[in-house]
């Protein structure tokens, strides 16, 4: 019986003071991962990344939202 793996990558980094941490997912499939744990016997099947929303742009556009709708209530 061969062992199966997925890998799914979350490319996020809220929470974290260093920037770039949300590259993680792209670095370790460059670094061969994919290709290491065949070497060792598994099936790999690469799942992507899951949709994270970057925090900046969500935090611009919830802004955009609140002052938009403000503007509407003052007329």
């Amino acid at each position: 019986m061969k062992k199966e793996i997925s890998i799914i990558g979350v490319p996020m980094d809220l929470g974290q003071t260093r920037r770039g941490v949300d590259m993680g997912p792209s670095a370790i499939r460059y670094a061969g991962l994919s290709e290491r744990l065949e070497n060792i016997g598994y099936t790999v099947r690469d799942e992507g990344d899951i949709k994270v929303e970057i925090q900046e742009r969500a935090q611009s556009d919830s802004d955009t939202k609140f002052k938009e709708s403000a503007g509407r209530s003052r007329r």
